[in-house]
């Protein structure tokens, strides 16, 4: 068996193929603040995996704040964020515009994730 099909066997949750935009904010490998802004490519019940292309900014371990933009609400910019953690960079074949490696960053949320939205909608509320 292969090393990859081993480790699928050892999930807790299966995953899921979602093409969102990911807004994604924390501190480099030098502590400098950063926004980085990802394509998810899959997500699970404890994470998910997006594409940067800026992997340089990044490691195993790190902290983040991550916002998953949601599709189809663009009238009330609405998006699901939790706090989450580095657990793994694996570098892509694609390269970015400066012929850089991108890489797929994999993170594990840290609890449940919130709803948000920007231009809340006159007599909505999502808690209800």
């Amino acid at each position: 068996m292969s090393d990859r099909k081993a480790h699928e066997l050892q999930r807790d949750f299966e995953r899921y193929a979602l093409d969102f935009l990911v807004e994604v904010d924390g501190l480099s490998r030098s502590d400098e603040p950063f926004s980085d802004r990802g394509e998810m490519r899959n997500i699970s019940g404890s994470g998910m995996c997006y594409l940067t292309d800026h992997p340089d900014w990044y490691a195993v371990g790190q902290k983040l704040n991550i916002q998953v933009c949601l599709p189809g609400t663009d009238n009330f910019d609405a998006s699901m964020s939790s706090e989450a953690r580095v657990i793994w960079i694996h570098f892509s074949d694609q390269q970015n515009t400066n012929g850089d490696a991108k890489a797929m960053i994999g993170i594990s949320v840290s609890g449940r994730m919130i709803f948000e939205t920007k231009n809340p909608i006159s007599g909505f509320n999502p808690s209800t």
